[in-house]
């Protein structure tokens, strides 16, 4: 299932979830080529679900010590709806290795997903407890334009800001720094 891929400390996981929770889990998609299926229950409330599958469900930390894996510099979530569950079960690792995490958080449509609203705050006290930074990543047209600090993710509509670098905050001013010198020599370029 997990494979090293050339560099240190980088490895290719096959397409199951690493939860806090040591059980199997429901996958709910609305069509059989579903690629944003999503392990959380009603996640998509107003679409039928016409597939579930099961989902053997790790501890990150288990899967951690099994491959001797000590240290990491970036973490990438992208798990439709199960943010939480992710950053929940990395938990420790983020406290003891602070990655840059990029996440992609979908939005939240309206007032009537509240639970789905109160899981991304949740992500968001929680990093923060970790003296994390959140920024979403502003693009065009699939192209990175900017970096934009958010201290909460707020209720819209726009499937374009989902994503998010979030970054510990003694490495906030050197990505700043980076980001502030992409845009000057972009300005210089044209």
């Amino acid at each position: 299932m997990i494979q090293q891929v050339g560099y240190d400390n980088l490895f290719m996981t096959e397409p199951w979830m690493i939860d806090v929770l040591k059980m199997v889990l429901n996958f709910f998609s609305a069509s059989r080529t579903d690629s944003s299926a999503s392990m959380i229950t009603n996640f998509r409330p107003l679409e039928n679900i016409v597939r579930n599958e099961y989902i053997p469900v790790f501890e990150f930390e288990q899967i951690r010590k099994k491959i001797n894996l000590n240290k990491f510099s970036v973490l990438k979530i992208d798990v439709e709806g199960a943010e939480w569950e992710v950053v929940k079960s990395f938990y420790p690792s983020i406290e003891k290795c602070k990655p840059i995490i990029l996440m992609e958080i979908l939005p939240v449509y309206s007032e009537q997903h509240v639970n789905r609203m109160e899981r991304q705050k949740e992500i968001i006290q929680i990093l923060h407890h970790l003296d994390y930074s959140v920024f979403r990543v502003v693009k065009k047209m699939d192209v990175f334009i900017d970096l934009f600090e958010v201290m909460e993710i707020e209720m819209h509509a726009d499937i374009n800001s989902c994503e998010y670098v979030m970054v510990p905050n003694f490495k906030k001013e050197k990505l700043l720094n980076h980001n502030r010198q992409r845009l000057q020599n972009k300005v210089s370029l044209v």
